[in-house]
């Protein structure tokens, strides 16, 4: 399936475009889309994007871990083995 896109990137005044995207899979956690004719420019603020997300990510993941673990400390503030 083709699919007409409009991405509204952070820090960018106007929207990226994205004429016949193609849908590869889709499910109830997300879908996989294919650019195969994206202009560089494009290409190089969807890419910053994707790796602002990526950080931000792991950002968030390294927090939760933080928290599971010190919900993981005995009284004596050792790990629990």
């Amino acid at each position: 399936m083709k699919v007409d896109l409009l991405l509204h990137l952070p820090n960018s005044k106007d929207p990226i475009v994205i004429h016949d995207a193609v849908v590869r899979w889709s499910g109830s956690r997300g879908i996989g889309i294919e650019f195969p004719s994206l202009s560089p420019p494009y290409q190089e603020q969807l890419e910053w994007a994707i790796q602002q997300l990526e950080t931000r990510a792991a950002h968030a993941g390294n927090l939760r871990r933080a928290a599971a673990a010190r919900n993981h400390l005995d009284d004596g503030r050792r790990p629990i083995t």
